[in-house]
């Protein structure tokens, strides 16, 4: 239930799970619900779990429990979900105008993770992202380094996530030592090197943070007659050759003067 995207989701979760399982405890007691966590013990759906408890088919059992629900009774004080308008710390300050509302960010949040394959890795990294955001840091770098176990260096979402989380740890070397990794296959991810410039200048590496923020905000080069741009390492070579000394032969050749011709 974690993962579902908002706490109205949850509730709803919640609230449903207990009244099906009060409709099963109405009908047969403690030795109908013993016969249901039986069955989903030995690997049974829940479906078939419940069938096999009330000795019914699963569409029987929902066609009654949506009756039960409308014949339930509810205590008078009680709220619509839609008028609780609780929210975690970090959301109780009031919005900048055009902020996204929390619904839309959950939904962004899910979405930095389709590039993941692995099914459970993403449903991992999803987790962690939930706790990285509601400031849950300790928790979101358990889910991360789960997450990252399964899936390593190829998705570039989890790896500065989880970097971003172990910075926040106080974990330096293992965030920089993830980033750089996630350079290798993603070399012009843009967000790992915002992260190492983050990570170089707290660290006291002016230099290298300065090439980390370069290669942030440095456009790729415009392609000439129908070229494609060089890849990135051979950006980085020019962009480092330029910053040698000029003794090299190539820099004496452009600094000798032109001879005029007699």
């Amino acid at each position: 239930m974690a993962l579902l995207p908002s706490q109205e989701d949850t509730a709803l979760a919640f609230a449903e799970v207990f009244t099906a399982i009060e409709l099963v405890y109405a009908r047969g007691g403690n030795p109908m619900l013993v016969r249901l966590t039986e069955s989903l013990r030995e690997g049974a759906g829940y479906e078939e779990a419940i069938g096999r408890s009330v000795g019914a088919p699963f569409s029987r059992f929902f066609a009654d429990w949506k009756s039960y629900l409308g014949k339930r009774a509810h205590p008078k004080d009680a709220l619509p979900l839609s008028a609780e308008k609780r929210r975690f710390t970090e959301d109780e300050a009031p919005s900048p105008a055009g902020q996204k509302t929390e619904e839309e960010r959950e939904k962004i949040r899910f979405a930095y993770f389709l590039e993941i394959e692995d099914e459970q890795g993403r449903r991992l990294a999803h987790l962690g992202e939930l706790l990285r955001a509601r400031n849950r840091n300790k928790a979101a770098v358990e889910e991360f380094a789960k997450a990252y176990r399964r899936v390593g260096n190829r998705s570039p979402a989890l790896s500065t996530r989880y970097a971003q989380a172990l910075m926040k740890a106080g974990d330096l070397a293992k965030a920089e030592a993830l980033l750089l990794a996630s350079l290798e296959p993603f070399p012009d991810y843009v967000r790992t090197h915002r992260l190492l410039g983050q990570l170089f200048s707290a660290t006291g590496r002016p230099a290298e943070a300065e090439r980390a923020f370069l290669a942030v905000v440095a456009p790729p080069p415009t392609p000439r007659c129908g070229r494609s741009p060089p890849p990135a390492r051979t950006r980085r070579a020019r962009c480092a050759s330029r910053t040698r000394s000029t003794s090299s032969p190539a820099a004496r050749c452009r600094s000798r003067p032109r001879r005029r011709r007699g």
